[in-house]
């Protein structure tokens, strides 16, 4: 009974078990090749395990007769996206728009196809048509974010990385909105997604070196020193770790720990004259 067997993967289908939805799958097709809902669920269900080479077989196997059935294209447009066969991906993704204009995600892989060819401005069209439908999808605006960091349209770039965060949060969305407000000093804005960002990804120095000038600059003194003992920990000749960490100390009035690090720095650089005129002057 095909039926049955298309069921059964419909079932497996929306409990994401998707070797067994190709296996019912497959055997429903041995009963009727022929069968579009079994070959395309079969193809999205190739597409769910990254295995896009069998989905686009599936797939062009059954456009020679359908090829006015929007899903059946549009999946094939991202079959071909995730291969890296842009040019083609941006063939039948422009297909099934022509077939559904109404659909925000299609406009988001062809976005993402025209800017993996560098036309960024074509792009930027897709993500915005893209988001005219769905506001609120996080995503697009990720991407506009990304072409106005390019070049170098700052402004726009952090408004639209900002109306990302408030629907998703991903390290990498996170690390570009906290640098962009770090380059154009919004200190205290740029504090917490390089926090959420280190939170993932605390073998990232350079970042963390990021987060302790930030900490600095708003005078959070305490957690500068928790973030430059991290990277001194990672690099104890760094000199510069050790002035921060002594200057947070001194800034903090903690002067016994302020002198230790002072002098891990005279130790580093024993011509140092503000240094040395600090640890007199403490002394005094």
């Amino acid at each position: 009974d095909i039926n049955a067997l298309l069921f059964l993967g419909k079932l497996s289908m929306l409990q994401s078990n998707w070797l067994d939805a190709i296996f019912y799958f497959y055997r429903g097709l041995k009963i009727n090749p022929n069968s579009l809902y079994g070959n395309l669920a079969l193809a999205k269900s190739f597409i769910q395990i990254e295995d896009y080479n069998e989905a686009i077989k599936i797939l062009n196997y059954i456009l020679r007769k359908n090829n006015e059935n929007y899903e059946l294209v549009v999946n094939l447009g991202i079959s071909y996206y995730s291969i890296q066969d842009y040019d083609k991906a941006i063939e039948y993704l422009t297909q099934a728009l022509l077939l559904n204009s109404e659909d925000y995600n299609t406009y988001y892989y062809l976005g993402l196809a025209y800017g993996s060819l560098n036309l960024n401005k074509k792009g930027l069209e897709a993500y915005k048509k893209c988001i005219s439908i769905n506001a609120s999808f996080g995503l697009a605006h990720y991407e506009m974010g990304k072409i106005y960091e390019l070049i170098l349209n700052d402004d726009k770039a952090i408004e639209h990385f900002e109306l990302a965060k408030k629907n998703i949060s991903f390290d990498s969305l996170n690390y570009k909105l906290g640098i962009i407000y770090y380059k154009n000093d919004l200190f205290l804005k740029a504090m917490s997604p390089m926090k959420d960002y280190i939170i993932n990804n605390l073998d990232d120095f350079s970042a963390l070196e990021v987060l302790g000038d930030i900490f600095i600059k708003i005078n959070r003194y305490s957690e500068a020193i928790d973030i430059y003992s991290r990277l001194v920990n990672n690099d104890e000749n760094n000199e510069m770790y050790y002035l921060h960490i002594a200057n947070s100390y001194y800034k903090l009035n903690d002067f016994k720990n302020a002198i230790s690090y002072y002098t891990k720095v005279i130790e580093l650089d024993d011509s140092n004259y503000e240094v040395l005129s600090r640890i007199g002057l403490i002394l005094n």
